[in-house]
């Protein structure tokens, strides 16, 4: 054309290794979280915990007033023992033939209610106080000392945050390796700079839509890093 020829880039083609990239934000979550509830009604006679502590599993936390209960298991002790006793007499006493089989059947029979009632008092006992179900980090308590609980009532939240959960939406072209215990690199973005290096567990997914796919990953998170709670928000990035 009157204008000349167009004028065009040439560049030699070279060989690269593609990687195929996914990046998603999304939510963290404790993998087990408890809302810890009295079983028994009663007075809140003493708190062994404070907002937002670490607790260890087993640990005690509160402690309704269990006067009653120590009073109904120290009975139940005393009247084990009478039993125990008794039993003891009859079946001395049916070997010399003083009494019949009858008798010392009553006698084991009687025994055995003494002792499950001896239990019984004593399970009760142990409802009065409240325990850790599992290590993990507490949030905001829902009652105070001195407070009357009845059944059922909502004490206080517990979130294990050594292992966290992450919910994070893909689109459906992304393919995610599914092998075993790969690594993926996590940032999250409610803190500054900070990223953490974590192992994927176990992962689950469905279809909310027919354009994106939900994924809920489980990964074992570093028992240092105890700034990471559920809630924040993480932006994860994996390459195929």
């Amino acid at each position: 054309g009157p204008r000349g020829p167009a004028a065009i880039e040439l560049q030699a083609a070279v060989a690269k290794d593609l990687s195929d990239v996914a990046s998603a934000v999304g939510t963290l979550r404790a993998n087990e979280t408890v809302m810890l509830r009295s079983e028994v009604a009663g007075r809140i006679a003493s708190l062994y915990f404070k907002d937002g502590e670490l607790v260890a599993k087993g640990q005690s936390l509160l402690g309704l007033d269990a006067s009653v209960q120590e009073a109904e298991l120290a009975q139940a002790k005393a009247e084990l023992a009478l039993g125990q006793t008794s039993f003891e007499r009859s079946k001395d006493l049916a070997q010399r033939q003083f009494v019949s089989e009858s008798a010392l059947d009553q006698a084991a029979a009687n025994l055995r209610v003494l002792e499950a009632k001896f239990q019984l008092s004593k399970a009760r006992l142990d409802r009065t106080s409240i325990r850790a179900p599992f290590a993990g980090q507490l949030g905001l308590r829902n009652v105070s000392l001195g407070d009357y609980v009845k059944e059922g009532t909502d004490l206080v939240l517990l979130e294990d945050i050594a292992s966290l959960g992450h919910k994070l939406m893909l689109s459906m072209f992304r393919s995610m390796p599914m092998a075993a215990l790969c690594w993926f690199v996590v940032r999250w973005l409610i803190l500054a700079g900070a990223c953490a290096a974590v192992c994927l567990h176990a992962l689950r997914s469905c279809l909310p839509n027919a354009r994106r796919r939900s994924w809920f990953l489980r990964r074992r998170s570093p028992r240092s890093a105890t700034t990471f709670s559920s809630g924040l928000r993480s932006k994860e990035k994996q390459s195929g």
